[in-house]
């Protein structure tokens, strides 16, 4: 068991999209590479790619919310007597008399909007939504050479499933509550290590399917594999530094983050150069409670000197808001004072603290 939910998701992705990438891509690498048929891989990967995406934008928007609709009227009709829950509803069997049955008229019942998407299915979160993208960014870098067309159909798709996907969350799905995250995790990773991948399959392609041949036909195999390698290599240096010369943290983002890490500053800087409260010590016919000092006569009340900042100041006024308007305590008559008592002789000191250690021995 993994102690953190995070964690347990990183090595879920990292596992499913390895299996993913051998189960999505291993057809067309056979194809590629060991049939050498780059007209049959050009089909496959059309077909593969058109089909997954059509196929899973019926899966994902139109199907659910075709079975939603059918529940909806299912429960509908067993609870109102009607396909719409405004309609008409059954009345219980006791209620009903012969004679009024002929001037029975359906009642009607207004349903909240809370209690209809109580009803939604729930929403499982975007681990299926990244997965597609990771499948689909495969199909469209790792063959690009042979189907340059793929990124058009997944331009296509993208336009068509960024509505489907809010027509899922508004019709189909609870809403679902947010949360906050650094980042997507180890997608992320994956789809890093899917960029580097495709360099190396593209490059690959390239060298197999003949225009270097037909470009350099002086070439030998040796010059061939050499030449492949230094594209390679160049491409992977461009991307590097593509990858070092966009920030990963937009400027207009960083601007703002600073803005507000300056504010914060200098409220702090204000709050800790502000004159801190004055305050008394309790007065012997005060009593301290907590962080408070009440006197019983309710004339005032004051903060301790704990916590000296400028919250307590608002406390304070609002405290002795609150005291000024309870009513004043009633004054007790001054006590009697008490009698003088007579000296005590040393015999009876001895005698008392005789009496006192018998007792403790009796106790024990």
């Amino acid at each position: 068991n993994y102690r953190l939910d995070t964690k347990y998701e990183n090595h879920l992705i990292a596992k499913v999209a390895v299996f993913q990438f051998v189960n999505s891509f291993l057809s067309l690498f056979y194809i590629a590479f060991y049939l050498q048929d780059q007209e049959k891989l050009k089909e496959q990967l059309a077909a593969l790619l058109i089909a997954r995406q059509v196929i899973g934008n019926v899966k994902e928007s139109a199907l659910p919310y075709l079975l939603e609709q059918l529940r909806l009227a299912k429960m509908s009709f067993d609870l109102f007597g009607a396909l719409s829950p405004s309609e008409a509803h059954r009345e219980p069997p006791g209620s009903e008399s012969p004679s009024n049955e002929s001037d029975k008229k359906p009642s009607s019942r207004n349903v909240s909007q809370a209690e209809l998407e109580s009803s939604l299915f729930k929403y499982d979160g975007t681990f299926a939504d990244h997965l597609e993208m990771f499948i689909q960014l495969g199909y469209v870098v790792l063959f690009s050479s042979a189907f340059p067309l793929a990124a058009l159909c997944a331009l296509i798709n993208n336009l068509v499933e960024i509505r489907s996907d809010a027509f899922k969350l508004c019709f189909i799905f609870q809403r679902p509550f947010g949360q906050r995250v650094p980042n997507i995790g180890t997608w992320q990773n994956a789809m890093e290590a899917m960029g580097l991948i495709a360099v190396l399959v593209n490059c690959a392609l390239i060298g197999l399917s003949g225009p270097v041949h037909r470009m350099f036909p002086e070439m030998s195999t040796t010059q061939t594999i050499l030449l492949i390698v230094a594209l390679e290599h160049t491409m992977l240096i461009l991307r590097l530094l593509v990858t070092c010369a966009i920030p990963d943290l937009p400027e207009w983002v960083a601007t703002e983050m600073a803005k507000v890490e300056f504010a914060r500053r200098e409220a702090l800087r204000r709050l800790s150069t502000a004159t801190p409260p004055q305050s008394t010590p309790p007065q012997p016919n005060q009593l301290p409670i907590g962080r408070f000092v009440v006197s019983p006569a309710a004339e005032e009340i004051e903060i301790a000197p704990e916590e000296e900042t400028q919250e307590l100041e608002t406390v304070q006024v609002e405290a002795t808001a609150v005291v000024e308007e309870l009513p004043p305590l009633p004054q007790e008559p001054p006590a009697a004072p008490a009698p003088a008592l007579a000296p005590v002789s040393t015999n009876d000191k001895r005698r008392i603290h005789r009496e006192w250690l018998a007792a403790d021995a009796e106790a024990a």
